[in-house]
């Protein structure tokens, strides 16, 4: 892990500026990007774990749009 550790943080933190910069695109600030990166990560990443011993597909459906849902109406807010 000692030798892979740097190579997923240069990643993550890649990944992260690429997609924060994409929100605060749309007129987010920068608090509220990062709280909808977080958000977002934490929920893809418990369906994942969730899915291993679930599989419920058509909830994860519904989730994934509810959560768009909301993001979508608080940046129309503006």
């Amino acid at each position: 892990m000692e030798r892979i550790r740097p190579i997923l943080q240069n990643y993550r933190d890649t990944t992260d500026e690429l997609w924060l910069d994409v929100f605060r695109k749309t007129g987010m600030s920068a608090k509220e990007a990062k709280a909808v990166l977080n958000l977002t990560l934490n929920l893809v990443r418990g369906m994942g774990v969730n899915r291993l011993w679930a599989g419920e597909e058509a909830n994860y459906q519904q989730i994934v749009k509810d959560c768009t849902k909301l993001i979508k109406e608080r940046l129309l807010k503006k």
